[in-house]
């Protein structure tokens, strides 16, 4: 969808990184997190969303492009800055500039900070989440496509590893519910707070008897596999 606006030229087909000017004699790196953040970004819905906020004004100051525009609002939400570090960080860094879709690398502000409040304006809450629900399902795309081609070049190359498929082959030191060491720590901690609530009575109070000691000598064959002389054996 495109209306007919006489004051916007449509420009949101961005230059390859590689046409960058700058002054620098190392080209710029198209691995380069922003170079694939733009792959990313739907420049077309984007434009949308910011020709609707236009209207059809025939007359003033053209506008600005919409790539221009978002790319300043979504420089400044990714990296938490201010308005006036929003310009200086872009003013500072090429691969922002090409980002926002400016043709060459430059040294003075693309813009006056307070413009900024009127670009936020052209993007409302609703058209940001739809914008970044595309993003973000883009970049799923993107990281599938990635394993696919990654796993087609590996050739005969496989995992490598133990697999346990049954349930029940599953390692030795994990506490099963009916672990005998499980009814073994309850009956230390009941020792415990029969000890902490005995504290709190008047002195001379009779304590209640636990038998803790023969509790705990029961115990062990039990936790050990080995039949206590105490347990009696059930058919």
């Amino acid at each position: 969808m495109h209306l007919e606006i006489q004051l916007y030229q449509h420009n949101n087909r961005q230059l390859e990184i590689e046409a960058f000017k700058t002054p620098f004699r190392t080209p710029l790196d198209t691995e380069n997190r922003w170079v694939k953040l733009a792959k990313l970004v739907p420049w077309d819905f984007v434009e949308e969303v910011y020709l609707r906020s236009l209207g059809r004004k025939k007359e003033g100051q053209r506008a600005l492009p919409s790539r221009f525009v978002f790319g300043f609002i979504l420089i400044q939400e990714k990296l938490s800055l201010t308005d006036r570090e929003t310009v200086d960080t872009i003013r500072e860094n090429p691969y922002l500039q090409w980002f926002i879709g400016l043709k060459e690398f430059q040294i003075k502000p693309p813009l006056d900070q307070s413009q900024l409040c009127r670009f936020r304006k052209r993007f409302p809450a609703q058209a940001i989440a739809e914008i970044s629900n595309r993003i973000t399902s883009a970049a799923h795309k993107s990281d599938r496509s990635d394993d696919e081609s990654s796993s087609s070049g590996d050739g005969d190359s496989a995992n490598h590893g133990q697999l346990i498929v049954d349930a029940t082959a599953t390692p030795a030191d994990i506490t099963f519910p009916t672990d005998m060491k499980l009814l073994n720590k309850g009956r230390e901690l009941l020792e415990k707070m029969v000890d902490v609530l005995h504290a709190e009575r008047e002195p001379g109070s009779t304590k209640p008897r636990t038998y803790r000691k023969k509790a705990r000598k029961a115990s062990f064959p039990v936790s050990e596999g080995v039949p206590s002389e105490s347990t009696e054996s059930f058919p």
